[in-house]
């Protein structure tokens, strides 16, 4: 398969540039002596372009009953949303302080397109702005 996203993404980039962002990925979880569990995460930088979602895609998100703010980001490597047979919850993309008006803390909700060695993925604002 041909890789021509480095290609769409040079183009983009004049007029959406690219955005430096951590990627906080999820392990799984630990399980406290109370028996709460409380989500493990490892975090890595990542590089991606921030869209808008498409009208099919937003339909399909509302199909799924996903609400909020919510955006589209295409990047190199993998992001997840929810895994229960790996027991993992979603990835949640932390961007530098004022990136994205509406607040810093985006997850992972549901995995749009996934090509080897990139993908998009459907993102959902989990903090307000200030």
């Amino acid at each position: 398969m041909v890789n021509i996203r480095p290609v769409a993404n040079m183009m983009i980039q004049s007029i959406n540039p690219d955005v430096q962002a951590t990627v906080r990925r999820s392990t799984g979880y630990t399980t406290l002596p109370s028996g709460k569990r409380t989500p493990t995460y490892a975090d890595s930088p990542i590089t991606l372009q921030v869209q808008a979602l498409s009208k099919s895609e937003i339909q399909h998100l509302d199909g799924l009953s996903i609400q909020g703010t919510a955006r589209a980001i295409y990047f190199d490597g993998a992001v997840f949303g929810l895994v229960r047979a790996q027991q993992k919850g979603g990835d949640v993309i932390i961007f530098p302080a004022g990136t994205l008006p509406e607040g810093d803390e985006w997850l992972c909700v549901h995995v749009l397109e996934q090509w080897s060695p990139w993908g998009k993925v459907a993102i959902v604002l989990q903090n307000p702005g200030t």
